[in-house]
Formats: structure tokens, sequence, C-alpha cells
């Protein structure tokens, strides 16, 4: 019993691991939903880590079809979340800095830029 649950934890790790590769990969996506994965898979995790705590061990076989798959997978999306997050930071800081520059200039916004003057011959 606790071996079918075992394996249908590791397979449930990986499949969560590849949904977060296409997730990642897709350009389109957003980070909450890599996060939202994340979360999911960590729970899976926990209860992964339960069952071995419970004296549950992993064949060789269930380290090299499962785990291995899974740190592949986490070891190429790393530099591409890494890479995506300093994106997001210079998108912000550049925001930032717009929203700073508004704010220093904005006094100027009520000057009237036109005017007319009427002379009157003497």
């Amino acid at each position: 019993m606790e071996n079918n649950q075992l394996e249908a934890l590791l397979q449930t790790i990986l499949d969560q691991t590849v949904a977060l590769e296409s997730s990642v990969l897709d350009e389109n996506s957003e980070p909450d939903e890599w996060s939202r994965l994340l979360d999911e898979r960590q729970q899976t995790m926990d209860q992964l880590s339960e069952l071995i705590d419970r004296g549950t061990a992993l064949s060789e076989d269930q380290k090299r079809n499962y785990i291995a798959k899974a740190y592949a997978i986490d070891q190429r999306l790393e530099p591409v979340m890494n890479g995506r997050k300093e994106t997001l930071g210079e998108k912000i800081g550049s925001i930032t800095s717009t929203k700073n520059t508004v704010k220093k200039y904005n006094h100027y916004s009520n000057i009237a830029y036109f005017s007319s003057f009427f002379d009157q011959k003497k």
C-alpha cells in the first residue's frame, strides 16, 4: 500500500515539475502561475517527506526514474526563472523611476501653456 502511494507521489511530483517547466518556458506565462505550481509541488513533496519519515524507502529505480528527472528539469529552469526575475526587476525599476519623475514635476502641470497679450495703440 505505502509503495503504491510512494510511486503515486513520485509520479505527481514529476508531473508537476513538467507542468512547471511548460509554464516557465511559455513567454506569456505569469510568475503568479509559477508560484501556484511551486506551492502545489511543495505540498506533494511534504506528503512524500511524511511517508519517508514513517520508514518508507526510495528504491534506486525510483530515484532514477522520478527524482533525477525532476532534479534535471529544475536545474534547467533555475537560470530561466532567474532571468525572468531580473527582467521583472528592471521593469519595476523603470516604472518606479517614471513615477518618481512624474511626482517631481507634477506641480508644473497647473501652468497655463497658452496666453494671449492684447496691445492697444496709444
